[in-house]
């Protein structure tokens, strides 16, 4: 965790310090960095009062309008706040692989010292998922995970949820709990959902399932008795009965 010190005079440095530091940045109009430097200042003083959750968002935002690297200390602060360490550890390393120089390159030390805190607070997850699909969908936490890297995966200590869809099928949930430093290894087994019928497919259902369960709809032993009946009588006999078993099943 940064001290209290450090992340203001962090926040404090860099708000006056949104400004491109690379090619694409350099193309952000200046008052999508004026309105990036408010949203900024909004999550320094939700930062300052003790509401990381708010302050992540904020910095977030900041960061996708201007894309300005030193933003990444302070949303890399936050979420260390908000015990959210992976993402923590990822916009740390983010911000000391892009910001050298400048007045923002003071504060590398510091991230690297956050860095080797939260890390030992990781552990690791290996996911062993026989017949995935590179177009499958995994998530462990709501949080994407690329196919191809189902191995290795960062988390903090804790109760975890692996998901894996398809199609937007849900084919897999399996949770895990891990320790800090813990490298576990977690069979995830696959299996195809129930098809689920559509609106029409269960109104049309129901329909025929009330139809069939329905006394008016079925004939009666006795109607039946009288068609015999009246079907080895005289073709007079047979008209009128075909007319009253018209007006029974009507009504």
């Amino acid at each position: 965790m940064a001290t209290g010190v450090g992340v203001f005079l962090a926040l404090a440095g860099i708000t006056s310090e949104v400004r491109a530091q690379d090619a694409e940045a350099t193309e952000v109009s200046e008052e999508a960095r004026t309105q990036a430097r408010a949203i900024f200042g909004e999550g320094n003083a939700a930062l300052e009062g003790g509401d990381c959750q708010t302050a992540v968002t904020k910095f977030r935002q900041a960061f996708e309008m201007v894309h300005e690297p030193s933003i990444l200390y302070n949303l890399a602060t936050a979420e260390s706040e908000c015990h959210d360490i992976v993402p923590a550890v990822e916009h740390y390393d983010a911000f000391l692989a892009q910001v050298r120089t400048g007045r923002a390159a003071r504060y590398r030390a510091d991230a690297r010292r956050q860095v080797t805190t939260l890390r030992r607070q990781l552990a690791h997850l290996d996911l062993e998922i026989a017949g995935l699909e590179q177009t499958d969908e995994v998530l462990v936490d709501q949080r994407a995970v690329a196919t191809t890297a189902i191995d290795d995966i960062p988390v903090a200590a804790g109760d975890h949820m692996i998901v894996v869809r398809r199609t937007s099928a849900e084919w897999a949930r399996q949770s895990a709990t891990v320790t800090a430093g813990q490298h576990l290894t977690v069979s995830v087994t696959l299996t195809e959902p129930q098809a689920v019928a559509t609106p029409e497919e269960a109104a049309t259902t129901v329909a025929t399932e009330e139809s069939d369960t329905n006394p008016l709809t079925q004939p009666s032993p006795n109607r039946r008795r009288r068609r015999i009946i009246i079907g080895s009588s005289v073709a007079g006999a047979v008209v009128i009965g075909v007319i009253v078993g018209v007006v029974v099943a009507t009504h």
